[in-house]
Protein backbone atom coordinates (compact mmCIF):
# COMPACT_ATOMS: atom_id res chain seq x y z
CA UNK A 1 0.00 0.00 0.00
CA UNK A 2 1.37 3.57 -0.92
CA UNK A 3 0.68 7.14 0.03
CA UNK A 4 -0.48 9.77 -2.50
CA UNK A 5 3.18 10.82 -2.83
CA UNK A 6 4.28 6.75 -4.03
CA UNK A 7 6.08 6.14 -0.67
CA UNK A 8 5.28 2.70 1.36
CA UNK A 9 3.48 3.02 4.22
CA UNK A 10 4.71 0.14 5.52
CA UNK A 11 8.41 1.54 5.54
CA UNK A 12 7.32 5.19 6.66
CA UNK A 13 5.34 3.18 9.85
CA UNK A 14 8.32 0.69 10.26
CA UNK A 15 5.98 -1.96 9.88
CA UNK A 16 8.32 -5.19 10.55
CA UNK A 17 5.12 -7.86 10.57
CA UNK A 18 2.29 -8.50 8.42
CA UNK A 19 -0.27 -11.06 9.43
CA UNK A 20 0.09 -14.46 7.22
CA UNK A 21 -3.22 -16.72 6.88
CA UNK A 22 -3.76 -19.83 7.41
CA UNK A 23 -6.99 -21.28 5.81
CA UNK A 24 -8.24 -25.33 6.24
CA UNK A 25 -8.13 -27.71 3.53
CA UNK A 26 -11.53 -29.76 2.88
CA UNK A 27 -9.17 -32.75 3.99
CA UNK A 28 -8.52 -31.26 7.12
CA UNK A 29 -4.84 -30.05 6.56
CA UNK A 30 -3.88 -26.33 7.07
CA UNK A 31 -2.20 -24.31 4.84
CA UNK A 32 -0.83 -20.91 4.92
CA UNK A 33 -1.17 -17.95 2.42
CA UNK A 34 0.02 -14.69 1.33
CA UNK A 35 -3.12 -12.57 0.82
CA UNK A 36 -1.48 -9.74 -1.34
CA UNK A 37 -4.07 -10.23 -4.02
CA UNK A 38 -7.26 -12.49 -5.15
CA UNK A 39 -5.28 -14.83 -6.83
CA UNK A 40 -3.51 -15.50 -4.46
CA UNK A 41 -6.73 -17.47 -2.87
CA UNK A 42 -7.17 -19.46 -5.93
CA UNK A 43 -3.95 -20.53 -5.72
CA UNK A 44 -3.87 -21.58 -2.25
CA UNK A 45 -7.55 -23.68 -3.23
CA UNK A 46 -5.69 -25.11 -6.11
CA UNK A 47 -3.08 -26.26 -3.55
CA UNK A 48 -5.30 -28.16 -1.66
CA UNK A 49 -5.15 -31.86 -2.03
CA UNK A 50 -6.65 -33.35 -5.19
CA UNK A 51 -8.29 -35.74 -2.56
CA UNK A 52 -10.65 -33.44 -1.94
CA UNK A 53 -12.23 -33.06 -5.50
CA UNK A 54 -15.59 -34.32 -5.92
CA UNK A 55 -16.30 -35.95 -8.67
CA UNK A 56 -18.92 -34.37 -11.31
CA UNK A 57 -19.54 -36.35 -14.46
CA UNK A 58 -15.53 -37.24 -14.67
CA UNK A 59 -14.58 -33.31 -13.95
CA UNK A 60 -14.00 -31.70 -10.50
CA UNK A 61 -14.82 -28.97 -9.13
CA UNK A 62 -12.34 -27.52 -5.95
CA UNK A 63 -14.24 -27.29 -2.50
CA UNK A 64 -14.76 -23.66 -1.97
CA UNK A 65 -13.06 -21.89 0.60
CA UNK A 66 -14.30 -18.63 2.41
CA UNK A 67 -12.14 -14.89 2.79
CA UNK A 68 -12.88 -11.33 3.33
CA UNK A 69 -16.62 -12.19 2.87
CA UNK A 70 -16.18 -13.85 -0.76
CA UNK A 71 -16.65 -17.50 -1.51
CA UNK A 72 -13.82 -18.57 -3.66
CA UNK A 73 -14.40 -21.67 -6.45
CA UNK A 74 -12.64 -23.10 -9.10
CA UNK A 75 -14.57 -25.17 -10.99
CA UNK A 76 -13.89 -27.00 -14.41
CA UNK A 77 -16.56 -26.57 -16.20
CA UNK A 78 -19.70 -24.58 -16.63
CA UNK A 79 -22.32 -25.20 -14.09
CA UNK A 80 -25.41 -23.56 -11.76
CA UNK A 81 -25.29 -23.89 -8.12
CA UNK A 82 -27.14 -22.57 -5.09
CA UNK A 83 -25.76 -21.05 -2.35
CA UNK A 84 -27.42 -21.43 1.26
CA UNK A 85 -26.27 -19.68 3.98
CA UNK A 86 -27.75 -20.72 7.67
CA UNK A 87 -26.64 -18.94 10.99
CA UNK A 88 -25.49 -21.12 13.80
CA UNK A 89 -29.40 -22.12 14.75
CA UNK A 90 -29.62 -23.37 11.77
CA UNK A 91 -32.26 -20.30 10.33
CA UNK A 92 -31.80 -20.28 6.81
CA UNK A 93 -30.51 -16.43 6.15
CA UNK A 94 -30.66 -16.33 2.37
CA UNK A 95 -30.31 -18.52 -0.85
CA UNK A 96 -28.64 -17.54 -3.76
CA UNK A 97 -28.11 -18.78 -6.94
CA UNK A 98 -25.22 -18.77 -9.00
CA UNK A 99 -23.62 -19.78 -12.41
CA UNK A 100 -20.31 -20.79 -12.22
CA UNK A 101 -18.03 -20.80 -15.16
CA UNK A 102 -14.73 -22.80 -15.62
CA UNK A 103 -11.98 -21.46 -13.94
CA UNK A 104 -11.93 -18.80 -10.92
CA UNK A 105 -15.07 -17.61 -9.60
CA UNK A 106 -15.65 -15.74 -6.32
CA UNK A 107 -19.10 -14.70 -4.76
CA UNK A 108 -19.34 -11.94 -2.04
CA UNK A 109 -21.86 -12.90 0.63
CA UNK A 110 -22.07 -9.52 2.13
CA UNK A 111 -22.20 -11.23 5.43
CA UNK A 112 -22.65 -9.41 8.68
CA UNK A 113 -20.09 -10.88 11.96
CA UNK A 114 -21.00 -14.26 12.81
CA UNK A 115 -21.21 -18.04 12.56
CA UNK A 116 -22.06 -19.54 9.49
CA UNK A 117 -22.77 -22.35 7.82
CA UNK A 118 -22.47 -22.17 3.86
CA UNK A 119 -23.89 -25.05 1.64
CA UNK A 120 -23.00 -25.26 -1.88
CA UNK A 121 -25.13 -27.83 -4.38
CA UNK A 122 -26.08 -28.35 -7.68
CA UNK A 123 -28.93 -31.03 -7.80
CA UNK A 124 -28.32 -31.03 -12.09
CA UNK A 125 -24.86 -32.67 -11.40
CA UNK A 126 -25.09 -34.03 -7.77
CA UNK A 127 -22.39 -31.75 -6.20
CA UNK A 128 -22.65 -30.67 -2.69
CA UNK A 129 -19.95 -29.18 -0.21
CA UNK A 130 -20.40 -27.22 3.16
CA UNK A 131 -18.47 -24.78 4.88
CA UNK A 132 -18.29 -23.43 8.32
CA UNK A 133 -17.14 -20.14 8.45
CA UNK A 134 -16.66 -16.97 11.38
CA UNK A 135 -16.95 -13.76 10.20
CA UNK A 136 -15.74 -10.65 12.32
Amino acid sequence: METTSGDSIVSLYEVTYTPKYFAICPDKSMKGFNYGAEENIFIFIDNCSDSTATNIDSKKIIPATFFANNLYLISEKDIEIKIVVSNALGQQMFIKNQKLIKGNNSVNLNLEKGFYIINIFSTKDGFHNSLKVVVN
